[in-house]
């Protein structure tokens, strides 16, 4: 079976059509616009919205994803990894808290994730 259906897929394609903003501005009113949305997208049930985490974070600059977080954090007083953890799609929360991190951090953990076992501490 493959791993781009659904969800997984359209986030897939939203980051193939190149249209994300890599700048690295960020803009405050919208990352608190953007928080709000995405704490609606998840009911009070644990079903969540995935296509509003998808069309927010994958459009997104990595700074703007950083402002998100803080507002998120500011705002609901947790982190918003935890609010992505209530997506049900396993492969596709692993991809939502990637594009939470700056490009070099991912890749650094990616690294070190690869050496666990190795006989590497």
């Amino acid at each position: 079976r493959s791993e781009l259906h659904g969800s997984n897929e359209t986030l897939a394609l939203e980051l193939l059509k190149g249209e994300r903003d890599e700048s690295g501005k960020a803009d405050e009113r919208l990352a608190v616009n953007q928080a709000e949305q995405l704490n609606a997208a998840v009911s009070r049930w644990g079903g969540t919205d995935d296509s509003t985490f998808i069309q927010i974070l994958a459009k997104n600059s990595p700074a703007q994803n950083r402002a998100i977080r803080t507002a998120y954090e500011n705002k609901y007083n947790k982190s918003l990894e935890s609010l992505i953890d209530r997506v049900s799609n396993k492969n596709l929360k692993k991809c939502l808290q990637a594009l939470l991190l700056p490009p070099a951090d991912y890749y650094a953990m990616r690294i070190r994730q690869a050496f666990v076992g190795l006989g590497t501490s």
